[in-house]
Parts: C-alpha cells; structure tokens; sequence
C-alpha cells in the first residue's frame, strides 16, 4: 500500500515538474520579447560596479538618464525599468539584478496610480518573466502574482496573451535569449514615436510633445473616495522589498514620480496616497521624496514636456535627470532638501494652472458622481430632448462658468449659450450639431483665458505604448 501510495506521489510530482518545464519552455520561445528590456537586463548583468540603481516601470525607463546622475552624483548609475511594472515585479527584479551586483543604493521609484491598482498589469510579467535566471525567483513572482487575481493559467501560459507572430519573431526570441550581447540596439519603432536604447538602462523617446492633446483627451476627474490609506497588501509588499535590500546591504530611497500638473487636480487620490506613503516611509525609517511636490527652484514645470499622460520627453527628461541628481547629492552630503520642495499641498495647489481643462459628456441615464452637477438639478428631459454636461478640472474653491456653442463644417461658431454656472445643455435631438463645443472660464479671473474641447472629441488619440504593437525597424 505505501509502495503504490508513494508511486502516485511520484508520478504526480514528475508530472507537476514536466507542467511547469513546458510552461516555462513555452514562454521562453513563444512570448513576443522587448528589445529595450532585453537590453537592460543584459546591462544589468555586465554591470557588476554599479552603485545607484533605478527600479521601476517605463518611468524609470525613459525619464533618468544614467549619465546625467553620474555626472551630479559621481556614482555608476543604472536604470532598471520594465514597463507596468509594480511591487511584485520591482521585487523580482530586484532578486534577480541582485544576482549579479550589490549597488550601494537602490531607489525604488513608485507612481501614485500604483496604489489604485489591485494587481500588477500582465504585461509586465510578459516582459520579465521568460528573463529572469532563477526558478526561485520565477516562482516567488508567480505566487505573488495568482495571488493577487487568482489568474492561474494566465499568468503561467503568458503566450496564450502575448504570443510571437512569426517564424522570423520565434528566431528572433530564441536570439534574445542565447545570444542577447548580439542585439542590436538600433531605434525601435513604436506606433507613432520612436525609441532609442542610449545607456544603461535608458531610452530616449524621440515623440513631440503634445500637452494640449493630452490634457484635452486623457484627463477627467475621478470621484473621491473615504479612504487614501496605502492597502495592507500594498503594505506587505513594501516591507518585502526593504528587507530585501537590508538583507544584501543596499540603501532603500522610496521615490513617487511626479505626473502632469491636471493630474492633481483630476485625481484626488494622488496627493491622498502621496501622504500616506510619506506616512510609512516616516514609520519604517526609508528614506522618501515626493517629486510631484517639487519646488520651482529644484524643477521647473514638466508640462510642456508631455506626449502622452505619464510621459514625458524633450529636454524635460534632463531637467528631471538633474533635479534627482541634485537631491541625491545633498541627502549623500547629509544636506537639508526639503526647501527644494513645497511644504504642503496647498502652495502646492496654488501653483498650478486652476483651469486646465474642459470637457463634454452626453447624459445616458447613468449618473456619473464626478460630474460637479448635483442629480437633483436635472431638468426633466422629454422623449426628443438631449442633455449635455460640461465639467472641469479646477482648484478647489474655484467656479467655472462654462458656454456653448455649435461648429458649422467651415469652423464658424453659434453660441447657443452664454457663460453660466450649471454648465448643462438641453437640446432636442433635430437641434444637436454634428460638433459642439464648450468654453469654460472660472469666475471672477479675466486674466486667465478659457479653455474648450469639443463634442465628439477627435479620435486623433495619443499612443500609450506597450509591446503589442512594437516592431523593430
């Protein structure tokens, strides 16, 4: 009986290892790959000298220039960023680079959308999962990942998702993988911008910026919520990674990442997570910089610099490069940066353009709780009638008085409304433009010149990036 027992408990265990071995084999040949994070591991691996290292997603990636913190800090800098990476990636990563240096400094460089998110994006373990050298590292990101959304198959068969598309791309794969020294690390095309691995870890994007386009088509606000506490599994995680780097004898530095002005206005859990991260970064004694309340001393405003809504490119990659490597200089000297820095979040808020955009929804039925219309200031609609709502991104306090007008197919305008508050439209359906537009202007504030978008918006829309749609030229 116990022979026949321990038979089964064999042949079981020797078909949850052949499982495992074709699920990895699979990914490992079948996974569409990314050049630029090819490229970044392999420098990671020939880099056993390095001293700051950046971790992080695409952030990371495109926004330090490793050259720029060598020259501020004197330290062989490296970047270490996957795209739509978060804490259960960071934390592979990390294991993994560990595996081949001890740099004196890591800095964990975090997004405030990280802690509104339940799970990891699976594109990011596309990205690092078929590189990572150790099982045991493969299968610590695995658990932690099915954790979080119980996507057992998934998660483990990554080319069902992200599958190669070609003969010519599965021998391309098999290269990245035998022979990555031999990759070329000419630009890469993706969608409307191109990409060129530069050094250490760093892309420059070559893409125009195009602020006014993402400000008009990507930023609505969202509805609050009661609580901005870090979640206790965001907690968890964070704990995992400073016990990493204290086990192998690195300095932790917690970094939040700054986004687009509007941002702060359109999503109030951005500050609401900033304070609660600084919060536990003062309990667990980690050092922490908030760059999203950067200082006009330290980093003038990134803005203009934007293409699309978490990137940035220009000479605001360079500006930003040497604001951090500023502020890592004076905390190595033991120097005070907090000057550099706005002490709370109302000059903070002050700062900011109070009326960065506009936009229009058509009412469905549906009640959207971030319009600023009350649902009890509706007005009954008949059968032939459509209603229109305007709203802005604004400081708070402020009061946007919003008019509307009908564009003819030549650009002429027909105001239909003058300027007033309740910023809604009621039109019968025979009446509705082919484009309607919407102006908004804050009350009491001649100086400041309004803002409008219109109705339908373009689908002129920006590219956010991603693998699925990289080629290589």
């Amino acid at each position: 009986m116990h022979v026949f027992l321990l038979k089964r408990f064999l042949r079981l265990l020797v078909f949850l290892i052949l499982f495992l071995l074709l699920a990895f084999a699979g990914n490992w040949i079948f996974v569409r790959p990314d050049t630029f994070a090819v490229l970044t591991l392999q420098d990671l691996r020939h880099t056993p000298d390095a001293e700051l290292v950046f971790v992080g997603s695409s952030v990371v990636r495109n926004h330090i220039n490793p050259e720029i913190l060598r020259e501020e800090t004197g330290k062989l800098a490296m970047n270490a960023g996957i795209p739509c990476l978060s804490l259960p990636g960071a934390i592979a990563l990390t294991e993994d680079l560990y595996r081949s240096c001890r740099p004196e400094t890591i800095v964990l460089v975090l997004e405030p959308s990280l802690f509104e998110a339940d799970e990891e994006d699976i594109e990011a373990e596309n990205i690092l999962m078929p590189y990572l050298q150790g099982m045991d590292t493969r299968l610590h990101y695995y658990r932690t990942l099915v954790q979080q959304d119980h996507r057992y198959l998934d998660r483990l068969f990554l080319y069902r998702t992200f599958p190669i598309r070609s003969v010519t791309e599965m021998f391309r794969t098999l290269s990245m993988h035998l022979c990555p020294q031999r990759i070329d690390p000419a630009p890469v095309s993706q969608k409307d911008r191109a990409g060129h691995y530069e050094t250490r870890g760093f892309v420059r994007f070559s893409t125009e910026p195009c602020p006014e386009k993402v400000l008009r088509q990507a930023f609505r606000r969202e509805p609050p919520v009661s609580d901005y506490s870090i979640r206790p599994e965001t907690v968890s995680l964070l704990k995992q990674y400073r016990d990493l780097t204290r086990m192998h004898g690195s300095h932790l530095l917690i970094l939040l990442f700054p986004n687009i002005s509007a941002a702060y206005l359109s999503s109030p859990g951005i500050l609401g997570y900033s304070l609660s991260l600084e919060r536990f970064c003062a309990e667990e004694n980690i050092p922490f910089i908030n760059f999203g309340m950067a200082g006009p001393d330290l980093l003038p405003s990134l803005d203009p610099y934007y293409y699309d809504p978490y990137h940035f490119g220009g000479d605001g990659v360079d500006l930003f490069s040497h604001a951090l490597g500023r502020c890592l200089r004076l905390l190595s000297e033991e120097q005070d940066i907090s000057p550099l820095f706005y002490p709370d979040k109302w000059p903070f808020l002050l700062s900011l353009n109070p009326l960065p955009n506009v936009w229009i929804d058509r009412y469905e039925g549906q009640w959207n709780y971030s319009w600023e219309q009350a649902p009890g200031d509706l007005p009954v609609l008949q059968e032939d009638q459509v209603l229109f709502l305007a709203n802005t991104n604004h400081l708070p306090g402020a009061i946007p008085l919003y008019a509307f007008a009908a564009v003819g197919s030549d650009g002429s305008e027909t105001f239909l409304t003058e300027y007033r508050p309740n910023g809604m439209l009621v039109l019968n359906r025979s009446e509705v433009p082919a484009h309607l537009r919407v102006y908004a202007r804050l009350q009491n504030n001649s100086s400041l010149p309004p803002v409008s978008n219109d109705f339908p918006e373009s689908s002129d829309h920006f590219f956010f990036g991603g693998i699925r749609e990289q080629t290589v030229n």
